[in-house]
């Protein structure tokens, strides 16, 4: 449906300004509602669920064009915003801007993505800052957070004790 959702809302736009010209008002109106109600859908949904899908699949590429297409980051639901923001986050880390990457999960862990999952990585991308910027106390921080959700992943899982172990060491 993403790859549909911008052409659709032109094309019903355009059909209904077209009614609206020939037929009048009374006929246009359902094209109008229709309009307006997917982008409602856009604004409050972007691509940010297609973009954390393909960020979770490797396509660095596709995930950034994705969320270039959602244009006011503010207006998204409170769980899309927070992986808007984790998205971004995380394509800063794999671009090493770690100031903006940083930023960026930081302001997602504060809006909490929906999945524990998600908070721990979050949580354990944080923490792998701390302990790039030399910061043991903020990479303890962020891995007692990361550590504090429950987390099923066991990939997650050993990342964690990874970082744990080299804090130690």
């Amino acid at each position: 449906m993403r790859k549909y959702r911008l052409p659709l809302i032109g094309f019903f736009l355009a059909l209904g300004v077209l009614i609206h010209v020939l037929r009048g008002w009374g006929d246009a109106w359902p094209f109008y509602a229709l309009t307006g109600f997917l982008s409602l859908l856009h604004l409050l949904f972007g691509n940010v669920w297609s973009a954390f899908a393909e960020l979770r699949r490797g396509r660095i590429d596709a995930a950034e064009k994705l969320l270039r297409q959602t244009y006011v980051p503010e207006l998204l639901l409170p769980a899309s915003r927070a992986y808007y923001y984790l998205c971004r986050g995380l394509l800063a880390m794999h671009h090493r801007q770690f100031a903006a990457a940083r930023a960026e999960l930081e302001r997602a862990f504060a809006l909490r993505p929906s999945r524990s999952q998600d908070r721990a990585l979050t949580a354990l991308n944080l923490a792998h800052l701390g302990y790039v910027d030399q910061d043991p106390a903020r990479a303890r921080q962020w891995l007692e957070a990361a550590r504090a959700e429950p987390v099923n992943d066991l990939l997650l899982t050993e990342k964690i004790q990874e970082l744990e172990r080299a804090l130690q060491g």
